[in-house]
């Protein structure tokens, strides 16, 4: 699990997000942009033997966060952002994601950012 979170990190930083706006939580309030969150979401066993699995698979939900206070266009800024991610991510696993979900949210209830929501899978 944690070579796959690794992995998911070293795009993230080549994509220019620092260490200290990447977050493992999904209660964690981002105080600058942009910003990721990396969050576990299912393990799923694979290559079935008799008794047990030999592998895993991970799921994990990529937070893609930027600040749409000041953005003349925050949906440019947030797909540029991804694509950045994806070709990253491409470069060091071959997989691409299957989908990604773009939406709007406050930060604390008050500043407004635009979120894309990526799924990935790794082995």
């Amino acid at each position: 699990m944690r070579e796959a979170r690794e992995i998911i990190i070293k795009s993230l930083k080549a994509t220019g997000i620092t260490d200290k706006n990447i977050f493992f939580s999904r209660n964690v309030l981002p105080s600058s942009f942009p910003c990721a969150m990396v969050v576990l979401d299912e393990e799923a066993g694979i290559d079935k033997t008799g008794s047990r699995y030999l592998n895993q698979e991970y799921a994990f939900n990529v937070f893609l966060i930027i600040s749409a206070e000041k953005s003349t266009d925050p949906d440019v800024e947030v797909y540029d952002l991804k694509e950045s991610f994806r070709a990253h991510y491409l470069n060091h696993t071959k997989y691409d994601f299957s989908k990604v979900f773009y939406y709007d949210a406050r930060a604390e209830s008050s500043r407004k950012i635009k979120v894309a929501k990526i799924s990935v899978v790794l082995r």
